[in-house]
């Protein structure tokens, strides 16, 4: 509502949280789910309003409505659910940020280095 309320809807876009996402109750982590909430979203504002992936693992239970991250593949979306997204061909060309937790220096380069070994050259 409110996107197709505005004047300028090419001067917006839309950030996928994939924790927030997932423990709202999109299940992401399987090919299924995915597909299917981007297939909502191109049918509410189309997928070109899809501009930032804030990726990050889940820390809790599919639609547990809670905002809580977990590093990448180390929660409830898992390794498999991360390379699903991170290859993704409607995803792939979008940029990533990792948005995980971070308790040591040493756990951006960990996230980094997994999320490396998914994406598919």
């Amino acid at each position: 509502m409110i996107i197709h309320g505005l004047k300028h809807k090419e001067r917006i876009g839309l950030c996928l949280d994939t924790a927030h996402a997932y423990l709202a109750g999109y299940d992401i982590s399987s090919r299924a789910g995915l597909d299917g909430l981007l297939q909502e979203i191109e049918g509410l504002v189309g997928l070109s309003c899809l501009k930032l992936i804030h990726l990050n693992d889940a820390k809790g239970a599919l639609g547990a409505r809670c905002d809580r991250h977990e590093h990448i593949g180390k929660g409830s979306i898992g390794l498999e659910g991360m390379k699903r997204i991170v290859n993704h061909p409607k995803l792939r060309n979008l940029p990533f940020i990792l948005e995980t937790p971070k308790k040591s220096e040493s756990d951006d380069a960990m996230n980094l280095k997994t999320v490396r070994r998914l994406v598919k050259t």
